[in-house]
């Protein structure tokens, strides 16, 4: 169906969710009653194919009666798929960092803010989940961390009606890079600013803990996308990113952050959960929750 098409009928089908979840004053805490899937687009070549995309963690999410209008699109309007559950997947840009109190992520990439050079992350890499206060010890390192710095800002994570996982530390002028680079994947200077500049295909990213690794961009936009994470509660995104693996597994726990780019250099998302695909937090996002104006050149 035309892009536009396909947008709106993903709109119309989540409002039907969230209509009476506002009635009932749920948005601050998880819905009663059975899960929900995850609802977005998948791009196509053209925009005259483009197809309302659902990922479930079960077969049983896919009987949910919100989903009744999508399953009776023909098939080639629409991508169904069962992707499991996904957790939160947890100094040069790909290296492993952290705050004192959380798992170590990675330094996804260097940024600008107000004419500083700061380190961007994930909320539960740089934040430890919502429990950090600003000026909290970041450390570089896994097994011999170092102090490096201290955390700048983050987005708070809610239960729901999350747009990022993202947070800035501030690093000692030491341990700043003269070269910004990513290793292995170089420069970036570009991001994509919105959903209809998406395209699928190849992305690249370098984690601290699987390295450089290649997958395929698949659905966009997805709404209500299910995430647990380390302190047990499970939260939901929208506007999220679909990776697919290309042979192996394109993000583990430990690449949360990373920065994933196209296959014409432009940064797409941050890393931020993993499971049998990878689910990214749209870069545009990111930099406006954040007030990043650029990416360090």
């Amino acid at each position: 169906m035309r892009r536009e098409d396909a947008r709106a009928f993903r709109d119309s089908v989540v409002e039907q969710i969230e209509a009476p979840m506002r009635a009932a004053h749920l948005f601050s805490a998880p819905p009663r009653g059975r899960a929900l899937p995850a609802i977005g687009l998948l791009p196509g070549l053209k925009t005259t194919t483009w197809r309302v995309a659902v990922r479930a963690e079960t077969t049983t999410q896919l009987s949910h009666p919100s989903l009744e209008a999508i399953m009776a699109l023909p098939a080639r309007e629409r991508d169904v798929e069962i992707v499991g559950p996904m957790r939160a997947a947890a100094i040069s840009p790909s290296e492993a960092i952290a705050h004192i109190d959380a798992n170590a992520g990675t330094l996804g990439a260097w940024v600008v803010r107000e004419g500083r050079w700061l380190a961007l992350s994930n909320n539960h890499v740089l934040a430890a989940t919502n429990r950090a206060d600003i000026g909290d010890p970041i450390v570089h390192g896994v097994r011999d961390a170092r102090e490096v710095g201290e955390l700048a800002d983050f987005v708070p994570l809610k239960l729901r009606r999350n747009n990022v996982d993202a947070a800035l530390a501030d690093i000692d002028p030491h341990a700043i890079p003269d070269d910004p680079s990513i290793p292995r994947i170089d420069l970036v200077e570009e991001w994509i600013e919105n959903e209809d500049d998406l395209r699928r295909g190849a992305v690249r990213k370098n984690g601290r803990r699987t390295g450089l690794r290649r997958g395929r961009m698949r659905a966009v936009g997805l709404r209500h996308a299910a995430v647990r994470y380390d302190d047990g509660r499970k939260r939901r995104f929208d506007e999220v990113i679909e990776i697919r693996n290309r042979g192996n597994a394109f993000a583990s726990r430990g690449d949360s952050g990373s920065l994933v780019v196209d296959a014409d250099g432009f940064a797409v998302g941050l890393v931020f959960a993993v499971g049998r695909v990878t689910y990214v937090n749209p870069i545009w996002r990111v930099f406006d929750a954040l007030a990043i104006e650029a990416f360090a050149s």
